[in-house]
């Protein structure tokens, strides 16, 4: 059977035309005074409005019985900081729009690390907090935290799976923990919940994971889904 095909029309050819010019731009084939941005201006003013808007974060600090705890330092982790007045109220001008950890420290007490989120659209000027609440540090009370099922897991060294469960993982430059020195990018890792450890009295974690450099499996039963290498114990 014999197709008879039309010959293309301006239109087509100027879309094939087109896109070859992309197409020969995107490789670097043919240069050009064109920026990136020039072909997404809305979500750059965007991205840039929304970089250029900080916002203010508020609360009041008590303590166990509903006081308020005057002179304490409140910080959030982008490194804005101020104290509380008289009443215990706080104001945290200018902050930026990234969801981050707020610490409250007073002397005399435990300190109180909690999350907060910033990540808000830019018509959320202000966000107010419910009372942080500080414990005395008097003997009296006892600050325990546990943390269960910790594992430095292979997506840490493997993000995109490329070896096998039973192979040794191949080096990536994205990856969280480099396999050949897995030290730095561990201690990156445990500085995310390092204050929360470092602010009670027992820390307990439940390290569920083999240390190993052959994730080949000689267990009978199971495979290493998870397993740690050697040089990221220090880290803990």
């Amino acid at each position: 059977m014999r197709v008879n095909k039309r010959p293309y029309g301006y239109e087509e050819q100027t879309m094939f035309a087109i896109m070859a010019q992309i197409l020969l731009i995107g490789f670097g084939l043919v240069t050009t005074g064109w920026t990136q941005t020039d072909f997404f201006p809305e979500e750059t003013q965007l991205k840039t409005a929304f970089t250029n808007t900080p916002i203010d974060v508020c609360g009041r600090v008590v303590d166990q019985n509903g006081f308020p705890v005057e002179n304490c330092i409140v910080c959030l982790t982008c490194g804005v900081a101020t104290s509380t007045r008289a009443d215990g109220k706080f104001i945290l001008s200018n902050a930026i729009r990234t969801n981050q950890l707020i610490t409250v420290t007073a002397v005399g007490f435990y300190p109180e690390i909690i999350p907060v989120e910033l990540y808000l659209p830019t018509n959320r000027l202000t966000v107010e907090l419910p009372p942080i609440i500080l414990w005395p540090s008097n003997g009296n009370v006892i600050r325990f935290l546990f943390g269960g099922d910790t594992a430095f897991a292979r997506r840490m060294l493997d993000p995109l799976e490329q070896a096998a469960r039973n192979e040794f993982p191949v080096e990536n430059p994205d990856a969280l923990i480099s396999v050949s020195n897995p030290l730095p990018g561990t201690l990156r890792v445990v500085s995310y919940v390092k204050p929360f450890f470092l602010s009670v009295d027992y820390p307990i974690i439940n390290f569920e994971s083999v240390v190993t450099l052959d994730p080949s499996t000689p267990h009978w039963e199971k495979d290493y889904v998870y397993f740690t290498l050697p040089g990221s114990l220090p880290a803990t």
